[in-house]
Parts: structure tokens; sequence; C-alpha cells
């Protein structure tokens, strides 16, 4: 199985899911908790701002300047080592094409 490693000889336990400098991380080496949390924060963040853009008239083109900036920015921050699976490039194209209506 592995090694086994004690403090005071009681055997610590593992974890599934695990924060590291803010980003999740598993056990499993899986990046959908990552991508997770990042959607989450960018359709928090575009749903503040398009809002906002809204509430003044903004033109489209503008607010999709905005979306690439500042959306698109929060989403894809730390995603250089993210594996894109079928399952994943689904779920960012579903954000892009929302952020975009």
């Amino acid at each position: 199985m592995g090694q086994v490693i004690t403090i005071g000889g009681v055997p610590l336990g593992t974890v599934q899911i695990y924060q590291y400098l803010g980003r999740p991380l598993a056990c499993n080496d899986n990046d959908w908790p990552a991508i997770q949390t990042q959607l989450k924060k960018a359709r928090s963040r575009w749903g503040s701002l398009s809002r906002i853009l809204v509430r003044e008239g903004v033109t489209p083109r503008v607010s999709g300047m905005f979306c690439k900036a500042e959306a698109q920015a929060v989403l894809l921050c730390c995603c250089e080592s993210w594996v894109l699976t079928e399952k994943v490039w689904k779920a960012l194209e579903s954000f892009h094409s929302r952020a975009a209506r």
C-alpha cells in the first residue's frame, strides 16, 4: 500500500482534496476540483460586472472586452497545468457561451 506516517504513534489519515496556495489539489491528480473553483469565481465576477455594465448601458462590444479582460482572466488563473478532457472542455465552452450572452 505505501508508507504510513505517524505522529506520536497515531497514523495520519489521507484526504482526497486539499488546499495548496489557495488551489484545491486532488490526491488522484485530477484537475476538476480546481477547474470548478475557478469557474465559480469567474461566474461570480462576471455576474457582478455584467449587472453594472447593463445598468450603465454599455454596448455589447465593450461588454465583451470586459469579459475577456476580467472574467476570463479569473477563470484561467493557474490553468497552465490543467488536463483538458472532453468534460472540462464542455464546461469551459459553456461558461464562455453564457458570458457571451
